[in-house]
């Protein structure tokens, strides 16, 4: 897989990655260089990352998730239910 880079500097990444790593219009990435490679880290805020939390009131695991975040496939849902208490 490959980008160009546009005379203003810009590169796009493909749609394939930014689904992958569930980046959206207007996420932050750091830019590192590290030898002779570009990394472009995604900077994710913990809130709107979607997890299971037990609810105060009825003691029940609920799955907290937010508009904005992609789809959960099962591989993920799994993940979830693993780190639970």
């Amino acid at each position: 897989m490959h980008a160009k880079l546009s005379a203003s500097g810009e590169v796009v990444l493909p749609a394939r990655i930014r689904r992958k790593l569930g980046l959206k219009c207007g996420d932050s990435l750091d830019i590192k260089i590290v030898e002779d490679h570009i990394a472009l880290i995604p900077k994710k805020k913990d809130s709107r990352r979607s997890r299971i939390m037990t609810d105060a009131v009825t003691g029940w695991p609920v799955l907290v998730t937010h508009a904005r975040e992609p789809k959960l496939r099962h591989k993920q849902v799994r993940k979830l239910l693993a780190n639970f208490p």
